[in-house]
């Protein structure tokens, strides 16, 4: 609700229907909107408590994992291969490793990882496609929960006129095509996905 403030204070639509999506660190969220100038009346919300940025690190890291296994033969998932501490090292090393790769493939078409443990080097190179091949179970999710919550709140995906998204993972070039697949129109981008939430809180505040 926030974050639909947020959207369009001074000319906000009248009598359309929004939809906001908030893929955030660790939660997505779907809230179905009615725009009537200033008042808006959430008509549903939804979405999955269990799904958010944190598991696209987690298919990136899966991936390091195999292509570590594959390069070397070693699979530090597995409890005999390495110490607690390396495995502890490595593991937090690697998920921010995943994270950074996330954030260069919205920017770009490829890039390159280089893993290290137990005093072996392996460098992946990644492309947004094969990441975007990796990340289709979870858009599949997305999707399934966009769909669901539109229904809920008795409208179809041609009667959203405003879609605005929100939260840093919102970025990833395929969530947005997602949005797109479905709504027929790319999400509202007018306010930066990281801040509309504390924009909104601070807009309702000062109202």
């Amino acid at each position: 609700t926030a974050a639909a403030i947020a959207f369009g204070y001074e000319q906000r639509p009248t009598g359309s229907v929004g939809v906001v999506v908030d893929l955030g660190g660790g939660t997505f969220d779907v809230t179905v909107m009615e725009y009537d100038g200033h008042n808006l009346n959430v008509r549903a919300p939804g979405g999955d408590a269990y799904l958010g940025g944190a598991n696209f690190d987690k298919l990136l890291f899966d991936h390091f994992v195999d292509e570590f296994r594959k390069a070397h033969g070693l699979d530090i998932n597995d409890p005999d291969a390495l110490s607690l501490e390396e495995f502890t090292l490595a593991s937090q090393d690697w998920l921010a490793r995943a994270n950074r790769a996330k954030h260069d493939l919205t920017a770009r078409d490829r890039t390159a990882v280089a893993l290290q443990v137990g005093g072996l080097t392996h460098r992946v190179q990644l492309t947004r496609q094969t990441f975007l091949d990796l990340s289709r179970v979870l858009l599949d999710e997305m999707t399934e929960k966009m769909v669901d919550v539109v229904a809920t709140g008795g409208v179809s995906p041609k009667d959203v006129g405003v879609v605005l998204a929100v939260g840093g993972s919102t970025r990833i070039p395929a969530v947005r095509q997602r949005i797109q697949d479905i709504f027929g129109t790319l999400p509202d981008t007018s306010v930066r996905p990281d801040e509309a939430v504390a924009l909104g809180s601070a807009l309702f505040a000062a109202q």
